[in-house]
């Protein structure tokens, strides 16, 4: 039987992939994950402060290393910057560096959908990544 995705794992899904599209059309070098955790850190250092943000983003991680094994050499930097995915990264093939990026990405959305709400996270979410309304307003009509 398969599992029905969670709205974590939808919303997950759907930024990486934005930031894949975004960075096909740019000449940043940087890994999307921590495109993603710069997007949401703006948002979100305003609602919890840039310590708080952090925190969750290290929780999160801690969740993530529990599930990934090539994430342990991963760390938060006290900017809420990851250290070491990029070369933890290297050794592991396309799908495994996607997997692992949707993976953090989902402990960090699952953690802010129990402290603030999915609604509120969608609002902060949509500042970043206008296109999360639209998934949302298609998600509500199924």
């Amino acid at each position: 039987m398969k599992s029905i995705p969670t709205s974590a794992q939808m919303l997950a899904k759907h930024i990486v992939g934005i930031q894949l599209d975004e960075e096909k059309n740019s000449k940043i070098s940087s890994d999307k994950i921590n495109l993603i955790c710069q997007k949401l850190s703006i948002p979100l250092s305003k609602l919890a402060g840039s310590q708080g943000f952090t925190l969750l983003l290290s929780r999160s991680l801690a969740l993530t290393k529990a599930k990934i094994e090539w994430f342990e050499s991963i760390t938060v930097l006290p900017d809420g910057t990851l250290e070491g995915f990029e070369s933890a990264a290297l050794h592991q093939n396309k799908e495994s560096k996607e997997l692992g990026r949707i993976a953090l990405t989902v402990e960090l959305l699952q953690l802010l959908i129990t402290f603030i709400g999915e609604p509120l996270l969608i609002v902060i979410m949509s500042d970043a990544w206008p296109s999360i309304s639209n998934l949302e307003s298609e998600k509500n009509h199924d």
